[in-house]
């Protein structure tokens, strides 16, 4: 099955994120990465990631390709155990920051479907004290191209 390119990219995306332990020099684990389900995912196993997309702008340039910018929220789910992290739960959640933009940043080009990534900015979760998990949000542009007649080709 030939994927389209945005598929490839969301793929890689889970793959890149996938690779974040401790065992590959990253500060934690992440235990779980998710797309979008309808149904919902389980936040049973944290931390996790989920992907969603928030939206992609196209244009039909330089012909004949159409050039387009998917905006994906990447939402990290935790819990914040004192006996793990003695730290706040600020400087905690800022630890995962780095993995996530670590990861991300090792290939911009997603595998080689696209043309840049860039980390347009991030943020907590609305929380409240004493609630069993907390997170943040970082928010990609994936920059990348595709051939107007067939999204499957770069």
């Amino acid at each position: 099955m030939a994927y389209a390119i945005r598929e490839k990219i969301m793929q890689n995306l889970v793959t890149t994120l996938e690779g974040i332990t401790t065992g590959n020099g990253y500060n934690n684990t992440i235990n779980a990465v998710y797309r979008w389900e309808q149904t919902g995912n389980s936040l049973v196993d944290v931390p996790v990631i989920e992907l969603n997309i928030a939206g992609e702008d196209t244009e039909n340039s330089p012909n004949p390709y159409t050039t387009a910018t998917l905006s994906v929220m990447i939402d990290l789910f935790v819990r914040h155990d004192k006996s793990n992290f003695s730290g706040s739960t600020d400087a905690y959640l800022i630890t995962f920051l780095a993995d996530i933009t670590k990861a991300l940043m090792t290939d911009n080009t997603r595998g080689g479907n696209a043309i840049d990534t860039v980390i347009t900015g991030n943020s907590p979760f609305d929380i409240v004290d004493g609630q069993g998990f907390t997170g943040l949000t970082v928010i990609i542009d994936i920059l990348y191209r595709y051939k107007i007649y067939d999204i499957t080709q770069i």
